[in-house]
């Protein structure tokens, strides 16, 4: 899906980085070009034109396969019916899609984990508004009222989790390590220029990483949740109903939504791993 950077640009990185990684065996599909109403707008002012902060990975050797991204999520999620934990990190256009196609998708899958949204945090899109569910509140709407198994890490969770140039330095020479503080180099500055400190969030690396292990969440609440897809000042937010004796009409979505991460216990798992390659 196009987020960051166009659909076309993000498919040939999904590529790229699967070579580095010696996985070239993981399929990659082409998702969609553009929210479910409206026009893209992406984010090359904080990871660069090509959505990898102007990294130097090689083309591709290998080419995305001839499925698109929709109908591969609806077709593996079929194949192997409660078995399958979507982690979706973009836009949530994608998925949106592949539950139009696929109407049983939520019993298909095991879990939704969502990278998206903010709810005590301020947004980083407008003020009430995260990126990925500002880019299609419409695809934000229907994935997160639909009775998925969902786990959303939001704003509040991935910005106490913070890279830095310590964590960079200890990572070893070589390519991977070079990708890496390649990647990041433009982030952290971008990070430093608005909040006066070179540390930048870990929004994707944490959703994944509490995807595998559920001990990373500190704090966690399960409420009625949904998107606000109107609205002057508040299209894109993400809205839950947080108090704690509930009245009716409550918000028809649900879900768990991670207020605080174990931090430390992250980079114990993330960096080690980068190490390993």
């Amino acid at each position: 899906m196009a987020g960051n950077c166009t659909v076309d640009k993000a498919t040939v990185n999904s590529l790229r980085v699967l070579e580095l990684l010696h996985r070239a065996d993981v399929p990659v599909a082409l998702g969609c070009e553009r929210p479910l109403v409206g026009k893209l707008f992406d984010a090359a002012h904080v990871h660069g034109n090509d959505g990898l902060g102007g990294s130097d990975l090689p083309a591709p050797r290998t080419a995305a396969s001839a499925e698109h991204a929709a109908d591969q999520i609806a077709r593996l999620a079929r194949e192997r019916p409660g078995e399958v934990t979507l982690v979706a990190l973009g836009p949530l256009t994608n998925v949106a899609v592949a539950l139009l196609r696929e109407p049983r998708l939520p019993e298909l899958l095991s879990e939704l984990v969502v990278m998206g949204g903010a709810f005590a945090h301020p947004g980083n899109m407008t003020a009430l508004a995260e990126f990925n569910i500002w880019v299609d509140p419409d695809a934000g709407r229907s994935v997160l009222e639909a009775p998925f198994r969902t786990t959303i890490v939001p704003l509040d969770a991935t910005m106490q989790t913070l890279l830095t140039d310590d964590h960079l330095h200890s990572l070893p020479e070589g390519p991977i390590g070079h990708f890496v503080r390649s990647l990041t180099g433009d982030y952290l500055a971008v990070y430093e220029r608005r909040h006066g400190r070179r540390a930048a969030a870990m929004h994707d690396p944490l959703a994944t990483a509490i995807a595998i292990d559920r001990s990373l969440i500190a704090e966690s609440r399960d409420l009625p949740i949904s998107v606000e897809t109107g609205g002057i000042w508040s299209r894109g937010q993400t809205v839950a109903d947080r108090r704690h004796v509930p009245r009716e009409p409550l918000f028809p979505g649900r879900a768990t939504v991670v207020f605080k991460p174990r931090s430390d216990a992250f980079f114990d798992l993330f960096l080690p791993a980068l190490r390993r390659r």
